[in-house]
């Protein structure tokens, strides 16, 4: 076609990385020439980028014809020291500096002459290098339908939407979704040892896909990174394709996650981490599938979401009562997490000949006839409390669901950039607010964390690994000289599921461990 050699055009950036990075914290520099006192401000680790498609190829693409992309870094001269918000910023600062540009959204009422213009900044000090960095014929996917049941393969489609949650006056054919990554080789993250470790992904996963769908979640999306995660290639029968496609696919797609796994644990650690590929499906599922839906969850497959509250039928209906109480301008919901313990009598022994040879006591894990929910549904007690009491207590694992239309970029543990975190000089002039402004905060009314006593909950499912179990001797006896920073990690039920009042009822069972949770 005419448009295969030469139709190159610049990729624009969903939000504007280091407008952002100074709204948030308030520093101009988001990069220092050191490099070394800057790696807090690289809070994002997927760097999104559209690449706009030029009208004839659009035709073609619509045609039904397949599509390639190169990708080619365009390298300018490096940005150092402060820069400004816009070039009016620039000029009350007593010079041009590095100038930047507002949100597009402002572009039109702030004039051509205060954008940033890299043309006017460096002149002709930037390039294409042909020589380094092209990636080739990349193939582009079609636009994934609400749902597709399993997306795979490089096909033509429509020009998919501009910006996550944008779908016009269309109504959106899902309310609530979850997105989620996972593998069929589903480990404790940082096990000490192979030996040590089981796979559990596909029960988990059925389990987990099934009691959502029951509290009223209407489609979920499952990243699986089995075949990234692989240093072999897998067929199907080692994916978690046989667990999708048993729930139809209405209500569940697959999609196949190849993205590969960076390793960001220390050196000569054992396991390499997975959080840069499950940065990126985050982010992915926010853009590909925001569209369709008026509300996404963000989760792994060890947490469970459901109302708390007898007058809520279903996570839904939480959902309503508290934008309702926000006035109808609700975007973001929290949700606190703190791991549970897995319950006692829903455990079995576990031998290996690593980590778990025969002792005793022995290792425990999770019976195979019990559900993940059944046997981690015990919270220590006092962990209940201080999630209703103390503000910011465990927010450090915290899991959202939001409006996608009002978040930019994910992490997995919270929204990085809201719609409201780039209003631009004007609207921020115009509300009769200093420039610049301070630390951003997202205005009232938009995000809650949810109250376990009133409306919802989740609940952390993870698994105890084997060998910190076998020493429960001594972790979980009130008497017993436990090792120097030892956790009990077995949940014993307080009998009658509440805590008597001191002295009233014993705190230990009939061998002597004692009462630590709640059901």
């Amino acid at each position: 076609a005419d448009f295969a050699v030469g139709a190159a055009v610049p990729s624009e950036y969903p939000v504007p990385y280091e407008y952002v990075h100074y709204h948030k914290k308030r520093q101009f520099p988001m990069f220092e020439e050191a490099g070394k006192s800057d790696r807090d401000n690289l809070w994002m680790s997927t760097l999104l980028f559209s690449c706009p498609v030029p009208p004839a190829v659009a035709a073609w693409q619509a045609g039904g014809g397949p599509l390639y992309l190169d990708l080619l870094p365009v390298r300018i001269p490096p940005r150092k020291g402060v820069y400004s918000v816009s070039r009016r910023d620039a000029a009350e600062r007593g010079g041009p500096g590095t100038a930047y540009m507002r949100p597009r959204q402002a572009w039109d009422s702030m004039g051509p002459q205060q954008a940033w213009d890299p043309m006017q900044e460096y002149g002709e000090g930037w390039s294409v290098d042909p020589r380094g960095g092209r990636w080739e014929n990349l193939p582009v996917c079609r636009e994934h339908p609400p749902h597709l049941g399993r997306a795979t393969g490089a096909a033509a489609g429509a020009e998919a939407p501009a910006a996550a949650g944008a779908v016009g006056a269309r109504p959106k054919p899902h309310h609530l979704v979850a997105c989620t990554w996972t593998a069929a080789s589903y480990q404790n993250r940082g096990q000490a040892h192979p030996d040590g470790a089981w796979s559990d992904g596909r029960r988990r996963l059925r389990e987990w896909i099934s009691f959502h769908l029951a509290v009223g979640f209407d489609h979920i999306y499952v990243y699986d990174n089995s075949r990234g995660a692989a240093d072999v290639e897998l067929t199907d029968a080692d994916t978690l394709a046989d667990v999708a496609e048993a729930f139809p696919p209405e209500q569940v797609t697959l999609v196949d996650w190849r993205a590969t796994v960076c390793n960001n644990n220390k050196n000569a650690q054992r396991n390499p981490a997975e959080r840069s590929s499950q940065y990126a499906a985050d982010n992915d599922c926010l853009w590909r599938y925001g569209r369709y839906a008026e509300w996404v969850a963000s989760f792994d497959v060890d947490e469970y979401i459901f109302p708390t509250a007898d007058a809520f039928a279903d996570v839904p209906e939480v959902l309503a009562d508290l934008d309702r109480k926000q006035k109808g301008q609700l975007e973001v919901v929290t949700f606190k997490s703190a791991r549970a313990l897995p319950r006692i009598q829903f455990m079995e022994p576990f031998y290996n000949k690593m980590a778990c040879p025969h002792t005793q006591p022995p290792c425990l894990v999770p019976q195979t006839n019990s559900t993940y929910l059944q046997t981690f549904n015990c919270n220590a007690h006092l962990s209940w409390e201080r999630k209703e009491q103390i503000k910011d207590s465990f927010t450090r694992a915290s899991k959202q669901i939001y409006r996608p239309a009002a978040v930019l970029l994910r992490y997995v543990h919270y929204s990085t950039v809201t719609a409201g975190m780039l209003r631009s000089l004007l609207d921020t002039e115009a509300r009769g607010k200093p420039w610049p402004a301070a630390k951003f905060f997202e205005p009232p009314h938009t995000s809650v964390t949810v109250s376990e006593a009133t409306h919802a909950a989740l609940l952390h499912t993870k698994d105890s690994k084997p060998k910190y179990t076998k020493n429960r001797n001594l972790t979980c006896k009130p008497d017993a000289k436990a090792p120097l920073g030892a956790l009990c990690l077995v949940g014993y039920p307080w009998p009658g599921n509440a805590v008597p009042e001191p002295g009233d009822a014993a705190t230990t069972d009939g061998e002597g461990y004692a009462y630590n949770c709640l059901a």
